[in-house]
């Protein structure tokens, strides 16, 4: 069950007022959390769960640093992306004109799917109430 909050949201443009939905984040799910839960499922120890973790992250992060994409299958592809300023001639463009590296991740067909069937609720009225402003009074713990 994905849940949401009721937000309100003015228009930048016209200045107009309107309530949308937003993800609501019920909580926080520590890697511990996750490595129980595959332990549980598999017939794998915390320890080699907590391995296959930790040497999967060191290369999905030689590979990013090494200008390739990572793709998992069922979960999703991993892309760094670059900003840089603009400059007027290429041959004026240095290394330090780039600004910032991003990791990109793009959901695979899979997992998006599974979460567009996901049903949605209303966090308010299902856990509590709410106030005037149509956001909800309870929050949860993160």
């Amino acid at each position: 069950m994905i849940y949401f909050n009721v937000i309100k949201r003015k228009n930048p443009k016209d200045g107009t007022v309107k309530y949308y939905a937003q993800a609501y984040g019920r909580r926080l799910i520590s890697q511990k959390e996750l490595m129980e839960d595959v332990e549980k499922q598999t017939s794998l120890t915390s320890g080699d769960v907590k391995n296959a973790i930790d040497s999967l992250l060191y290369v999905i992060k030689k590979n990013l640093s090494d200008g390739r994409s990572v793709k998992l299958d069922g979960i999703g592809t991993f892309s760094v992306s670059i900003k840089s300023r603009g400059v007027s001639n290429k041959t004026d463009f240095s290394t330090a004109d780039v600004k910032r590296k991003m990791i990109n991740f793009r959901a695979s067909t899979d997992l998006r799917e599974y979460i567009n069937q996901s049903s949605v609720a209303d966090w308010s009225s299902t856990f509590g109430s709410t106030s005037g402003t149509g956001s909800s009074e309870v929050k949860p713990n993160v």
